[in-house]
């Protein structure tokens, strides 16, 4: 209980989780509800992560330009 708390203290809650997935019997029944809310917001934080990844590498890809909008090459008197 002891490392949950102090891991909860740090901002970790993915280490919580794991110092309570330890636990059995009556203890294990009483963290169960907790524990189970705890997964989900982690599942739901990575689900976050990885969604805000795909807009970013999106937006990116989004933002260079196409060949066909190269700029003409004006120091050689070249045209693209």
């Amino acid at each position: 209980m002891a490392t949950a708390e102090g891991a909860l203290a740090a901002g970790d809650l993915a280490g919580a989780v794991a110092a309570l997935e330890k636990l059995d019997g009556a203890a294990a029944a009483k963290a169960k509800p907790w524990l189970d809310a705890a997964r989900a917001r982690l599942a739901a934080e990575a689900a976050l992560a990885a969604a805000s990844d795909s807009v970013t590498a999106h937006l990116a890809q989004a933002t260079q330009p196409k060949p066909s909008q190269t700029q003409p090459d004006t120091a050689a008197g070249k045209t693209n």
